[in-house]
């Protein structure tokens, strides 16, 4: 099964890194 939080962990990471 797709670990979700995994996906949003990623998600934010990308976020914060791009300074969304």
């Amino acid at each position: 099964m797709f670990d979700w939080k995994e996906l949003l962990d990623f998600w934010f990471g990308e976020l914060d890194e791009n300074g969304i």
